[in-house]
């Protein structure tokens, strides 16, 4: 029996679909999740979410924050912030980044909201770690 997949952020549901495998960011590290997965509830992190089709396509969002329950094989996840891999903008994604660690780098730390900037950072790289998977997947 497969997983079943919800995605959903403040805006919209971005996926309901079945999966044979999932891996997700959690806010200490990568988890995957199979069928039969014993029930969690945990905080997301940021990265790139994959799910796993059974005839082995990957479909992969960047997800920022959040958190996630699995229980009887239904995979929920209440992203802060997700959106699918064709739908980012990457030149805007690398724009970002650069922006962020000018800011971290900068000789007046007073300037710049630095939290601000680490996690503008974080999005930025999720989204370019997401782009780059998904052009590296032949999708």
């Amino acid at each position: 029996m497969p997983i079943r997949v919800i995605l959903v952020t403040p805006e919209r549901i971005l996926c309901e679909q079945t999966a044979s495998y999932v891996q997700l960011p959690a806010h200490d590290g990568y988890m995957g999740f199979l069928p039969g997965h014993a029930p969690l509830i945990s905080l997301a992190g940021d990265g790139v979410l994959t799910c796993r089709t059974e005839n082995n396509s990957d479909t992969l969002f960047s997800v920022m924050g959040g958190y996630f329950e699995i229980h009887q094989n239904v995979l929920t996840i209440l992203a802060d912030r997700s959106e699918r891999a064709d739908e980012i903008n990457i030149d805007r994604a690398i724009k970002a980044r650069d922006r962020a660690l000018n800011r971290l780098n900068e000789d007046t730390p007073g300037k710049w909201d630095l939290d601000r900037a680490k996690a503008s950072l974080l999005r930025a790289l999720s989204r370019i770690q997401t782009v780059n998977r998904y052009r590296s997947s032949g999708s």
